[in-house]
């Protein structure tokens, strides 16, 4: 599951002073939102787990973090944009497609952003402590019409491949379809050793692209067997291993 979380650090020289864990307490129903193409609007239930009230802000952008939230104009809008969920509470989040024209033959991607920020109010002696507040990224698919592959025929048309750039082992994956395809994990396996791929920001191989995976492998010449075990994530969030030769 792909799911990026980034801890921000905030002063506590603010009118309402927090505390907080250094984990997401807002938990969403489904890692990953699919819009087909004659979708306009989807509804994600959230539920609080913490012991405490939070304030959750939300919006969509392109998963960089850049820019301010809600500012820029993007194809998805979440609602509402800033809410309070109590301890143990559920929320409904609706996200509303505004129709904007996407790529017709393949899958575009956005993210969903929940900012976390714990509501309570500290003692006037806790006033200078450090806060932290979490932000929790789901992904949202837009498919347009006439992409029905299953998914296994979409792993099955993954090519991958074994280089050595810069004097470090990688590995290549292209993906030929329309779909992006998301990796939980990806490792080589030389003489019965895995190797994981160093984890980036973003795991994903867009559609009709390819991506390069630096590996934890010491540098060495090809010899003998050499393969690849990818974990990939599903439209349900469910993982599925493949392994390749190289």
């Amino acid at each position: 599951m792909k799911i990026r979380q980034n801890i921000i650090l905030l002063l506590t020289v603010i009118s309402l002073m927090i505390t907080t864990s250094a984990f997401a307490g807002m938990l969403a129903s489904s890692t990953r939102i699919i819009f087909q193409d004659n979708t306009s609007r989807k509804t994600l239930l959230l539920a609080n787990t913490n012991d405490y009230p939070v304030l959750v802000q939300t919006w969509v952008d392109d998963g960089e973090n850049s820019g301010t939230p809600g500012k820029d104009k993007y194809p998805f809008v979440a609602i509402p944009a800033i809410f309070q969920s109590d301890a143990k509470s559920r929320s409904n989040l609706e996200l509303i497609y505004n129709g904007t024209p996407l790529p017709g033959d393949r899958e575009s991607v956005f993210w969903l952003n929940l900012y976390e920020i714990p509501a309570i109010k500290t003692a006037d002696a806790e006033k200078n402590k450090v806060l932290m507040a979490m932000n929790t990224q789901l992904k949202i698919f837009y498919r347009p019409a006439g992409l029905n592959t299953k998914f296994d025929d979409r792993l099955n048309a993954l090519i991958f491949s074994y280089h050595r750039q810069n004097g470090q082992d990688t590995i290549v994956c292209r993906n030929p379809t329309p779909y992006y395809i998301s990796f939980s994990s990806l490792s080589l396996i030389r003489d019965n050793q895995y190797y994981p791929a160093t984890i980036m920001p973003d795991m994903m191989v867009a559609p009709f692209g390819e991506k390069t995976y630096v590996t934890t492998s010491p540098s060495a010449e090809k010899t003998g067997k050499i393969s690849t075990e990818a974990i990939i994530i599903d439209d349900k969030g469910n993982p599925h291993t493949i392994s390749r030769l190289l």
